[in-house]
């Protein structure tokens, strides 16, 4: 199966989260994989399946059991 890529902007957008929020968050090393083109000024890009699995890994039953990161 082929990767479906979206941009930062996109993804933040399917996340619910500003675009800088996003952009801090993978400056952290938090938040989903991506994938960085063309060196370390390269676009960046999102594996649609990535940010599903990202999402999948964060749901929770019991507020006990959240975890205080992002």
């Amino acid at each position: 199966m082929e990767p479906h890529l979206i941009n930062s902007a996109e993804a933040a957008k399917l996340l619910g989260l500003q675009p800088q929020t996003i952009r801090l968050w993978r400056s952290k090393g938090l938040g989903p994989r991506y994938v960085r083109l063309h060196g370390s000024r390269g676009r960046v890009l999102y594996d649609l399946a990535d940010l599903n699995r990202w999402l999948d890994g964060r749901k929770n039953t019991v507020t006990a059991k959240e975890s205080s990161d992002a």
